[in-house]
């Protein structure tokens, strides 16, 4: 009947709305900037609230606006909580809307519309790299090679090279994603081979390390510890070498 055909029209009308409407809003308002420099003040809620409430009211009759409705629900949800800051929570909306990662993205396998793929590729890669950074940061600090301020000495049991073997490992699996945590990433290899050679007394290990690492401020403190303890270690053994001697001299006299 003419209802049915005026009736599938205005279906068809109300889903093209619907659509031009949520393409709109995804295609602007995401956060901006780079893994490690993400700029959330770039992002706008206010069109995407409205096309969700407009296809809400019209309904969502063909697969695209499904699709979109669902895109749309996800990307309202990752921008509230990044314009917030709250990484954990955009985390755990990309764990649960993108469970395969970029891979998914990749594959073309996501149930997410590609008009926001560039939109999740950031802010995957900005959650790597801040657990990254965190994770190169927190091993410089753990297991450091230190001098005690009242005694010059350096404790030899304190120093551990396995944080930062850990913080690699992760670096190795899944690649730095901004200049920050490469520059991280290559101090704590140099510490790593520091500590290592350190605790192995194998000083010329810890000399080539010491000289490489010249000018770099992150590591300077560590650095500079680590020539204090070799100076220490060789002047006890120097010193034990001489009372062996000296006790063999006297034993043959």
């Amino acid at each position: 009947s003419i209802d049915e055909e005026i009736d599938a029209i205005r279906g068809e009308v109300n889903d093209r709305t619907v659509c031009e409407a949520f393409r709109h809003a995804l295609a602007q308002g995401g956060a901006q900037g780079h893994a490690g420099r993400i700029v959330v003040t770039s992002i706008r809620l206010s069109l995407l609230d409205k096309s969700i409430r407009l296809a809400n009211e019209l309904g969502c009759n063909s697969s695209e606006a499904q699709s979109f409705y669902r895109t749309a629900y996800i990307i309202q949800q990752l921008r509230t909580a990044a314009k917030a800051g709250e990484w954990l929570a955009v985390e755990a909306v990309l764990q649960h809307a993108l469970p395969g990662g970029v891979r998914e993205i990749e594959a073309g396998s996501s149930m997410l519309d590609k008009i926001v793929h560039d939109e999740l590729r950031l802010l995957l890669d900005h959650i790597v790299d801040l657990k990254m950074t965190r994770q190169l940061n927190d091993a410089i600090k753990s297991g450091r090679i230190v001098t005690d301020i009242e005694t010059g000495e350096v404790d030899l049991q304190a120093v551990d090279p396995k944080p930062l073997a850990s913080a690699l490992k992760f670096v190795e699996e899944h690649g730095c994603r901004s200049e920050y945590a490469e520059k991280l990433s290559r101090n704590v290899q140099r510490l790593h081979t520091l500590r290592t050679a350190l605790i192995s007394r194998d000083w010329v290990g810890v000399f080539k390390v010491v000289k490489e690492s010249a000018n770099e401020e992150m590591t300077r403190l560590e650095m500079t510890s680590a020539l204090n303890a070799v100076a220490n270690m060789r002047s006890e053994d120097s010193l034990r070498r001489a009372i062996q001697e000296d006790a063999v001299d006297g034993v043959v006299g």
